[in-house]
Formats: structure tokens, sequence, C-alpha cells
């Protein structure tokens, strides 16, 4: 009887995860039009702001300089908008703003908010006068010419871990690194987050010390993945940076394939198609991913949005330009690339979001085998969907994990 009931289950998973699947990948390509229609008028407008009479400056038309947390989104009001101001008026010419991290996202911070568009005053003018020569002044990309005859690391690859399985998260690695073409090219950064033994370090270093280069960051300020990818990436050596899951397997020859990938004119981040990986246990495939995995191809490919666990890949100047990740702790991944998408559709030609060609990643299917496709699936959707409603993400992760958030001791 039992063994009945769960055959009727996993057929319920396989006839509804495909409807499911697809309705949210529409869902998807309806946003991408909004995104598409936004970014048109965003360059429409950046061409007259810096005229003699500018239109109208709308928080709505902004293409984000760098990213924000949900309380810098939200900490802005027309009671003290103006101390904001006060506060960016020493730092505010086109070197300061390119030149200072802080400045920089001050500056965005300002004119974002919904409560700009009512100032009358005139430092108004003069922060909508450099906002089109800030966008079009990126950093310039690394040099990676020569990247193959360097005798110093090209690629850091970030991994933030936390409370992971030791023996599954050195198993992991050793894999990756095995399939790497330039080994001496990676560095890889390991961020612990806490929950590990005292021989954490010691026994990543006896399993991939010999094959690259490794180093540790002790990360201890809470506040969930993204300030922990943000602290590897602040100790990185290399100037290309990889932001990986603890457990995603990566295809072979990624590491050349990142770094020629980000070598091209133009491409400014990349990541590579999704995938899953099979099930470890006796009972096969999980019912209805395969749904999954290609509407999740297809999203990525159709819409330029990769997710966090498909490899983000970006140089460090860019990174750190745009901010790095902000201080979330859920949705950091999402936010990070929406940034660098509406940045490629408006700077079309100078900077890029590419998928890489190939094989993709191998993520971990343990979530959807607790859960099954259709729960997990939902979930992640209405996380996603509530959070571009501007819902409080220390909200969403309990939600999504059934605890309170990390905490944030910055």
């Amino acid at each position: 009887m039992a063994a009945s009931r769960s055959t009727l289950n996993d057929l319920k998973e396989q006839l509804l995860a495909w409807p499911l699947a697809i309705s949210l990948l529409s869902i998807s390509g309806y946003h991408y039009l909004q995104s598409i229609l936004k970014s048109f008028h965003i360059r429409r407008l950046l061409g007259s702001y810096a005229s003699a009479s500018p239109p109208p400056f709308s928080s709505h038309y902004f293409l984000p300089i760098t990213t924000l947390s949900y309380t810098e989104k939200h900490e802005i009001s027309p009671k003290n908008i103006d101390s904001y101001i006060h506060k960016l008026l020493p730092k505010l010419s086109k070197s300061a703003i390119l030149s200072n991290p802080q400045a920089r996202k001050l500056f965005n911070q300002i004119l974002s908010s919904s409560s700009f568009s009512s100032i009358t005053h005139d430092p108004k003018n003069l922060l909508v006068g450099l906002y089109p020569v800030i966008i079009n002044t990126p950093p310039l990309p690394p040099d990676l010419s020569n990247f193959s005859n360097t005798s110093n690391t090209t690629l850091s690859v970030i991994v933030p871990c936390y409370n992971e399985s030791l023996p599954s998260l050195c198993e992991t690695l050793t894999a990756n690194l095995q399939r790497t073409s330039a080994p001496s090219l990676v560095e890889v950064v390991i961020v612990d987050a806490g929950g590990h033994s005292p021989n954490f370090e010691a026994t990543i270093k006896a399993a991939i010390g010999e094959l690259c280069a490794v180093s540790f960051v002790a990360h201890r300020k809470g506040g969930g993945r993204g300030p922990a990818q943000n602290a590897g990436a602040q100790y990185a050596s290399s100037p290309l940076l990889s932001f990986l899951h603890a457990d995603t397997l990566l295809p072979l020859s990624w590491d050349t394939k990142i770094i020629k990938t980000l070598m091209k004119p133009g491409v400014s981040s990349c990541a590579f198609n999704f995938g899953i990986a099979p099930s470890g246990g006796d009972s096969g495939e999980v019912p209805g991913i395969r749904a999954i995995a290609v509407t999740a191809n297809l999203r990525t490919r159709l819409y330029d949005l990769p997710y966090g666990d498909q490899c983000l890949s970006i140089s460090k100047q860019m990174f750190e330009y745009v901010g790095g990740f902000p201080n979330n702790c859920l949705m950091e991944d999402y936010d990070l690339i929406a940034v660098l998408r509406m940045r490629a559709r408006v700077r079309r030609g100078v900077e890029k979001l590419e998928i890489i060609e190939g094989d993709p990643v191998l993520c971990s299917p343990r979530r959807w085998e607790k859960l099954g496709v259709l729960l997990t699936t939902f979930t992640n959707s209405s996380i996603v969907n509530s959070y571009a409603r501007g819902i409080d993400p220390d909200k969403l992760y309990k939600e999504y994990y059934g605890q309170e958030p990390p905490p944030k001791l910055i």
C-alpha cells in the first residue's frame, strides 16, 4: 500500500512539474519584456540628462551603479534625504565617485530613492548631470593577454562554507580541481562561516593543497552567504573571481573557459548552463527534476538570467565597482545579477553577461530530494517574486529555511 502511494506521488510530481515549470518560465518572460522596455527608456533618458534642458528625473527609470542591501534601499525618506545629500557633497565629483566605493554607493542610494524626485534645490541638478558620466565610465578590464605565461594565479574561486559536511566538501573540491586544465592559474578561497570542526582547514589542505593554491578566510560577522562571499572576494589575490556553491560540480576545463570568456571584448561577467547532479540514492532520478533543468536553461539563455548556483564569474575590478553582493541574508545573487544584466542591456556592446557554451554545472539535488520538485519549485518562485515586490529578505529566509536568519554582527 505504501509503495503504491509512493508511486502515485511520483507520478503526480512527473505530470505537474512541466506545467508548473513552464508557467514560471512564462512569468520570467513577462518580467524580461518589462525590463527590455525599461532599458530602452533608460538609454533614451541617459542621453538627455546632461543637456541644457534635462527631462524630469525618475528613480523608476534608473540604471543601478551599485548593488544595495534591503536596508540601504529603504532607509532614505523625504525627512532625511537632505542629510544623505550633505554627506555626499564633499565627495561629489566624477573622480571621487569613481574611486571611492562608499561615495559611489551613497550616490546610487540617493538617486535610486523615490524621495529624490521631491528635491528641488541646487544639488539635484549636479547629481543628475553626473549620473550619465558615472554610468558611461566603467572600470577598465584587467589585462589578461598573457595569462597562460604568468606565475601568479588568474582566477580566484570563492567557496562560502557554513556547517558543511567535511568529507562531501573535500570530495567536491577535489573533483572540481581535477577538472581544471591549468590548475596553476587557480586559487581556491575557502570562506569558513562557522559550524565546522577544528580540523576543517587542515583536512581541506590535505585534500587539495597539492592541486592548487588554497587560502582560508574566517568569516564570523554573520549575515548569510552574501557577506561571506564579499569577505572571500576581498581576500582573493587574482584579477578574476568565480563564486561557487560548496556542493556544485563544475564541467571539464572550467577554469580556462571562464578566463577566455572574460577576456572577450565587452564581456563583464559570465556563468555556466544549469544542470542537476544524479541522485545518490537507489530511487533514481527525482520525479519531475528534468523539467526544472530544461526550463532553468531556457530562462538562462532566453532571458540572460542565471542564478548564483551557476558559478557567476566576474573581474574583481567590476565586482568592486558595482558594490559586490548586497548585505542580505538571502537573494544576494539575484540582486547582483539584476544589476549586471540591466547594465548589459543599457550598455550594449560595452558590457555583457555571457552564458558559457557547453556542459553545465551540476547542482546538488538534495533539496528536491527532501521536499519534492513541486514544493521546492513553488517555494523558490514564491521567494523570488516576494523579494521583487519588496519583502524583507530576513522574513523570506525564515520562510525558506524554517529558522531565524543569521545575525549580522558587522
